[in-house]
């Protein structure tokens, strides 16, 4: 199975000083999101947030292929959690 490698803060403001420096970006540059339906969402400061996620797997019943992804945590879950930013309402 193979496993997408999330980017990581840190990668990003590497990736992001890259850019700016490439394309002379100054701190007005918006972002964007390519949601794959032609068409570009805009990503407002209130639609980002830092969240609680919990990697889960299942497992499909009839080819046993095993499935994995990460949910918003729950306050009450005793699995391990982790932060991470998110943007939200996409």
């Amino acid at each position: 199975m193979n496993e997408t490698q999330t980017l990581s803060l840190g990668e990003l403001k590497k990736c992001l000083a890259k850019l700016q420096e490439r394309y002379q970006l100054d701190d007005q540059t918006p972002i964007f999101l390519d949601t794959g339906w032609d068409s570009l969402q805009e990503i407002s400061n209130a639609d980002l947030s830092v969240e609680q996620i919990q990697h889960y797997q299942i497992t499909d019943i009839i080819s046993q292929e095993v499935f994995q992804g990460y949910q918003l945590a729950k306050e009450d879950d005793t699995i391990k959690q982790q932060a991470i930013i998110i943007r939200q309402n996409v």
